[in-house]
């Protein structure tokens, strides 16, 4: 199943391109955080966290292009991960005005447990696959615009 969100964010591409390139992983850090040698995150659909997961999160290396920059991750629950989606997405970072860039997410899953997954998925768990990268998403938007503008 395709999934996408975006973040729209009130600083230039440049500057943030800086900040990335000089920090790729603390603005991860505000959403994930780490376990022994594994970066962990915990998702949950709201902000209450009432219903949460918490997942191992691969980075892959970031590549540059002249008009953004592509972060693949892919993330797998822990505990139980033949109940939950795998997810393999890229995180993108672009520009969108003169003074404005955007940071999405474009990604990929397979339901668990075949024709009733894909079933349930259709019904509710995609809304809760949707809720979840939203708040990835906005997580990592969050911590890109509150990171000190490079000198």
């Amino acid at each position: 199943m395709f999934i996408y969100y975006f973040a729209n964010l009130e600083r230039r591409f440049s500057e943030l391109r800086d900040v990335f390139s000089e920090q790729p992983f603390e603005w991860w850090a505000r959403t994930a955080y780490r376990d022994g040698e594994q970066l962990r995150a915990r998702l949950s659909p709201s902000e209450s966290g009432l219903l949460a997961k918490t997942v191992v999160l691969q980075v892959g290396d970031e590549i540059q292009g002249e008009k953004h920059i592509t972060v693949p991750i892919a993330w797998t629950a822990t505990g139980t991960p033949g109940l939950f989606p795998r997810l393999d997405a890229d995180v993108v970072l672009a520009p969108v005005g003169p003074r404005s860039s955007q940071v999405s997410l474009r990604g990929n899953y397979e339901p668990p447990m075949g024709t009733f997954g894909r079933s349930m998925d259709r019904a509710v768990f995609h809304r809760i696959a949707e809720a979840c990268v939203k708040e990835f998403v906005d997580g990592v938007a969050a911590a890109l615009n509150e990171a000190p503008h490079p000198t």
